[in-house]
């Protein structure tokens, strides 16, 4: 039996790597990131190709 942990770590998985694999389809738009906290929003716009974070914003 697959323990809960380890069912939540392959939907994450699963999730981080289907956003990665629409954006390998259009590599020259950067892909926004949204992380969100109970107190805190943050943004941040990546561009994958040369792998590096163009712009980053929170609040």
């Amino acid at each position: 039996m697959i323990h809960k942990s380890s069912k939540q770590e392959m939907r994450n998985l699963r999730r981080r790597n289907r956003s990665k694999r629409n954006n390998v389809a259009h590599p020259t738009k950067p892909r926004l990131v949204v992380s969100k906290s109970i107190k805190h929003i943050s943004a941040q716009v990546v561009d994958d190709h040369t792998r590096t974070t163009l712009v980053s914003s929170s609040s």
